[in-house]
């Protein structure tokens, strides 16, 4: 975890609601003292949540951190990631050209990863759903 992420993961801990807490499955019988009810346990988290975080069983805690990591923003993909991506797909294409016609190529799984990363990066449809997906909407 970077710096970044740290901050962010303070952000989100402390604007977590109660129908956060509870849709995630944070709060439940198992943490606090036997008699405390699930609004002791919310209202005890916003008055200090680093401290109830602390107390809180393993299972919680978990369910928690899956909590604040879903809510992660993630990080950009760098110019330099897109640029060795295409050019790692050109050198493949360059080595199997002779063996695979393009639409094998395109159906490579590798490739196909590959699209799909590219895809996610900067939002140009490479994948077959994306494309025709595109097509069908212009």
């Amino acid at each position: 975890m970077d710096a970044r992420a740290f901050h962010n993961a303070i952000r989100i801990l402390l604007n977590l609601g109660q129908h956060d807490l509870a849709a995630a499955g944070v709060i439940d019988g198992n943490w606090g003292t036997a008699d405390a009810s699930d609004r002791d346990q919310v209202e005890a988290f916003i008055d200090n949540p680093v401290r109830e975080t602390l107390r809180m069983p393993d299972a919680n805690y978990e369910r928690l951190f899956a909590l604040i990591e879903s809510r992660q923003k993630a990080p950009e993909p760098t110019k330099d990631l897109v640029a060795a991506l295409i050019a790692a797909k050109q050198e493949m294409w360059l080595a199997a050209r002779h063996q695979w016609t393009m639409a094998d190529f395109k159906n490579w799984a590798v490739i196909q990863q590959i699209d799909a990363a590219l895809e996610k990066a900067d939002g140009k449809p490479r994948t077959a759903e994306a494309i025709a997906k595109a097509e069908a909407t212009s």
